[in-house]
C-alpha cells in the first residue's frame, strides 16, 4: 500500500525532487521514507500544506496502532563520489 498510494501521493504533495523508501536490516519492521527537497523553504511550505495534513491523517487511519513514527530534517552539508 505504501509504495502505491503514500510514497507517490507524498511526492505530488510535496513536490519533492527524489523520494526513497528503506527497510532496516537490523531492527525487523523498520522503514524509512526519504525525500529530497531543492531548499529549506519548498520543505516548509510542504509541511504546512493542508494535503500534508490529510496525508498524515490517512496514514494514522490505514496504520491505527503500533507504528510509532518521528520526523527529522537532515540538511547535506558534503557530498563526495568514488
Amino acid at each position: 500500500m505504501y509504495s502505491i498510494d503514500h510514497l507517490p501521493w507524498a511526492i505530488t504533495v510535496f513536490k519533492c525532487e527524489k523520494a526513497w523508501r528503506f527497510w532496516s536490516e537490523t531492527e525487523q519492521g523498520v522503514h524509512y521514507a526519504v525525500y529530497q527537497f531543492a531548499d529549506k523553504p519548498r520543505l516548509d511550505t510542504a509541511l504546512a500544506s493542508d494535503e500534508f495534513k490529510e496525508m498524515v491523517a490517512d496514514f494514522n487511519w490505514s496504520w491505527p496502532e503500533g507504528v510509532a513514527r518521528s520526523r527529522d530534517i537532515v540538511t547535506l552539508v558534503e557530498e563526495r563520489t568514488a
